[in-house]
């Protein structure tokens, strides 16, 4: 029968892992651990702690050579959706946001309101911000701290999308379509 060894019989690194059966020491025993504590192992190879972070933070791999860090959290905190908006060849819209400041990142986007180009009622599609200026296709964004200031381009069809199935260039029914835009600050 196995008996347990204290601390004080036992001299620091006298017992190397030779001498330790597979599997048979538990974490609890590696170091001492506080709730929230990550465990890792550090540039020796042996396991080294990382103190909890503080509320919020987010657990942050640094790359193969560099250990663990807490980071701030998420850079996003705030999301707006538009509801689907009416698109007209050269016009505006300004949507109030209501995000507690100006949005770092936006993505717009058109949605199928009648099948058209083989999209069924529903399929979302992608629309280029700043458009094509040969042909006055897609639409600008100039956000600020309230709103969202949107301009179209100018030609009557407005948005080109790849048909569904054969991919040829095809310019929108603005009937058939909507405009929608997410922004994140």
């Amino acid at each position: 029968m196995a008996t347990q060894a204290s601390r004080g019989v036992i001299a620091d690194n006298s017992i190397s892992s030779s001498k330790i059966i597979d599997n048979s020491v538990t974490l609890n025993k590696l170091a001492d651990q506080t709730q929230g504590d990550i465990l890792y192992y550090g540039a020796s190879g042996a396991p080294a702690r990382l103190a909890a972070g503080t509320a919020g933070e987010v657990l942050q791999t640094n790359g193969a050579g560099a250990n663990p860090t807490w980071e701030a959290g998420p850079i996003f905190t705030e999301q707006f959706e538009s509801t689907g908006q009416t698109i007209s060849a050269a016009g505006t819209l300004t949507l109030a946001h209501g995000l507690a400041a100006q949005p770092k990142l936006y993505f717009t986007y058109i949605k199928c309101t009648t099948a058209e180009y083989n999209y069924s009622i529903g399929d979302e599609v992608p629309v280029p911000m700043n458009g094509n200026s040969n042909n006055s296709y897609g639409v600008t964004v100039v956000p600020d701290g309230t709103n969202l200031n949107i301009r179209f381009g100018s030609n009557a069809a407005v948005f080109q999308v790849l048909n569904k199935t054969t991919g040829a260039s095809a310019n929108i029914t603005l009937g058939s379509w909507e405009f929608y835009i997410r922004a994140w600050a």
